[in-house]
């Protein structure tokens, strides 16, 4: 029984879900975030939420407080007082907020109807208070419906509050008879201004196209002044003109603004915009004039400034990029001459052509290659000594483009023996570098033979080509002894390795035969002799070892003649040995079926 009872019962407490979402309502608001929220805007959805309180608070009236079920009783009246005291705090919370929204928008919307009608009872005097009234009255206009909704907000948030049964304050209500007054206020001033703005209106678009006419002279008077006076005057200082040029610029930036604020008002008065095209010509104009004395300025400054070209020591100036400059100024002159030809621009071109010719001789004279000789005989004959520190401005001065084929065919000199100077340098560091390789002979320790020789014979081959050409070329002169020096340097090489290698054939042929105590027995003078130069060339080879370079090694001094005498002494001992060969086969005539070897 008390199972099945109790079973019952749990089916009968379901009749309790329907008030779980007052529960869950009660326990997620926050009376914070209701009353951050724009109420006017959200009026509907809080009077849809109060509605919904109220609804659930009669529901929870007609919850039946008691049951029986079995041997159980179910008491209903604890969770009804809880959900309708929970209920009750959320709807309080809620009509409090709204009644203080309602208060705050009452006097903000009032404020702003104040606010609107006091603008709209102003009585403009002039053209640009006038402007401004049109604007403000066609503003205010376009936000009349929008504030009468708000006003009618505030009326429902009130009547609201009083279905709630919330006690309106009188102040309040004051208030809000006022707020219903000023409608017609309102209106009457919109009316009002309508009719002023009507009345008004031709005479302020007369007042209008006469400060429009106004702008036109004064864009005249300025086209004048810049077709005329110091803009056209070649004698000018650049920076004279450029400063009178701001002032025009401001000039014109100040009747811009003017315009921009004209067409503006063309527009409140739905009058036909005026064209300015003085301004548009006027602007064309300056900004002709404003090209053309800024880049003469740069120009001159580029050319002739405190820190220009003329003042720097030659030495340090770049030839190839004053050229580039030049031809990017030339360009530009041709340019802004052909757009107007007047004496300023006629003076930009002209100089820019002046310097086109002067570049020639200029980047001559930057030729790297010049060296003192090469200067010494370009100021021969300009009749005037060297100064190494001398500037551009000297050389004009020197009237150095009188000169102008002289410096060229020097310059071009110059290049051609700088090459053969490069060439010549290639060679020395090749040499420099280039070191012999030495093999032990036999495995000793102590005794070496020279070994792969191809490297060194094609170098030697190909540089000794190469200084002939160089010696046959015109431009040899200024380098001709060095040239003759480094050929001497490798015929000696050449012969010398001849020699060297002509010993190391014999001396590794004799070496072997001479260290046999018989030979040395039967030839003892030839054997001092062979040890004399074996001596020698091992004290040569040991040499060679530790300093390795060629030309340091085959070039020294005595080395020639060194191996000159070995060479000489081996043919004899080598003869000697030969004859000694020959008596050894009369004995024995089968010797003669026998090499030397």
């Amino acid at each position: 029984v008390i199972s099945t009872d109790f079973a019952a019962t749990r089916d009968y407490a379901v009749f309790a879900e329907q008030y779980f979402p007052i529960y869950n309502y009660a326990d997620e608001f926050n009376k914070e975030s209701f009353a951050n929220q724009d109420h006017i805007a959200n009026s509907r959805s809080i009077k849809k939420e109060m509605l919904k309180l109220r609804q659930w608070g009669q529901d929870l009236e007609r919850m039946k407080l008691a049951n029986v079920i079995g041997i159980f009783g179910v008491d209903s009246k604890t969770l009804r007082n809880f959900l309708i005291d929970r209920k009750s705090v959320v709807l309080e919370d809620m009509k409090s907020v709204l009644h203080t929204a309602a208060r705050d928008s009452s006097t903000d919307v009032l404020v702003q109807f104040q606010q609107r009608i006091k603008s709209l009872g102003r009585k403009p005097g002039n053209l640009k208070d006038f402007a401004a009234y049109v604007e403000t009255k066609n503003v205010i206009g376009e936000d009349v419906k929008t504030l009468l909704q708000a006003s009618a907000t505030v009326d429902e948030m009130y009547k609201l509050l009083s279905s709630f049964d919330v006690k309106i304050p009188s102040q309040e209500q004051v208030k809000l008879d006022d707020l219903h007054t000023i409608h017609g206020q309102f209106q009457e001033a919109i009316d009002m201004a309508e009719s002023d703005v009507s009345a008004k209106i031709a005479q302020m678009a007369q007042a209008l196209n006469q400060e429009i006419a106004k702008l036109d002279q004064e864009l005249i008077e300025i086209m004048t002044d810049l077709a005329s006076a110091e803009c056209t005057n070649p004698k000018a200082e650049s920076t004279a003109v450029l400063e009178m040029l701001d002032d025009v610029r401001a000039q014109i930036d100040r009747i811009q603004e003017k315009a921009d604020t004209y067409t503006h008002y063309q527009k409140l008065f739905n009058m036909p915009p005026h064209e300015y095209t003085n301004l548009t010509s006027t602007r064309e104009l300056f900004d002709e004039k404003f090209e053309l004395w800024e880049n003469l300025r740069l120009w001159e400054e580029l050319t002739s400034g405190p820190v220009g070209w003329r003042s720097q020591i030659f030495s340090n100036l770049r030839p190839e990029d004053m050229e580039k400059e030049v031809q990017a100024n030339l360009k530009m002159a041709v340019r802004i001459f052909k757009k107007r030809e007047d004496d300023v621009a006629a003076r930009f071109k002209d100089e820019a052509i002046k310097w086109k010719g002067w570049m020639p001789t200029l980047i001559a004279l930057g030729n790297p290659a010049l060296r003192s000789r090469h200067w010494d005989q370009i100021f021969a004959k300009m009749g005037r000594p060297y100064d190494k520190d001398m500037t551009l401005d000297n050389l004009i001065q020197w009237d150095i483009f009188r000169f102008k084929e002289l410096v060229e065919e020097t310059s071009g000199v110059a290049s051609g023996e700088y090459a053969l100077e490069l060439q010549l340098e290639k060679i020395e560091k090749v040499w420099k570098s280039l070191n012999f390789t030495l093999n032990s002979y036999r495995d000793s320790r102590d005794v070496f033979v020279l070994a792969g020789l191809d490297e060194v014979f094609a170098q030697l081959e190909d540089n000794q080509s190469g200084l002939q050409t160089m010696l046959a070329s015109r431009f040899v002169l200024g380098i001709r002894d060095k040239v003759e020096t480094w050929d001497r340097k490798l015929a000696l090489l050449s012969e010398t390795l001849d020699e060297w290698l002509a010993v190391q054939r014999a001396w590794m042929y004799l070496e072997s035969i001479f260290g046999a105590p018989d030979i040395q027995k039967q030839l003892p003078q030839e054997t001092v002799q062979f040890l004399r130069v074996d001596q020698n060339w091992k004290d040569m080879m040991r040499k060679t070892k530790k300093r390795p370079n060629v030309i340091d090694s085959a070039c020294a001094t005595g080395v020639l003649e060194m191996f000159q005498e070995a060479n000489k002494v081996l043919e004899k001992i080598q003869k000697s040995l030969e004859d000694y060969l020959e008596t050894k086969r009369m004995g024995f005539p089968r010797f003669y079926f026998l090499s030397n070897d």
